[in-house]
């Protein structure tokens, strides 16, 4: 979550909520969001219009990093 967005999530609290914009490779904005941290999981909301924009750069920065 810290390598796709701003946010400094280690640091959130659960049940807690920040919003943050998720940065493409050369830190330019992508699109706008919210991440909730819970105990165990996070939530990640983006915008409707750009879903399929961002869930492909999620995927490739999620393949580069595993």
């Amino acid at each position: 979550m810290e390598k796709l967005t701003v946010a400094d999530v280690k640091s959130m609290k659960p049940n807690t909520s920040k919003l943050s914009c998720i940065l493409n490779e050369k830190a330019g904005i992508i699109d706008d969001t919210i991440i909730t941290r819970f105990e165990d999981h996070m939530h990640m909301v983006v915008n409707a219009a750009n879903k399929f924009k961002d869930l492909e750069h999620m995927k490739k920065i999620k393949e580069e990093f595993f």
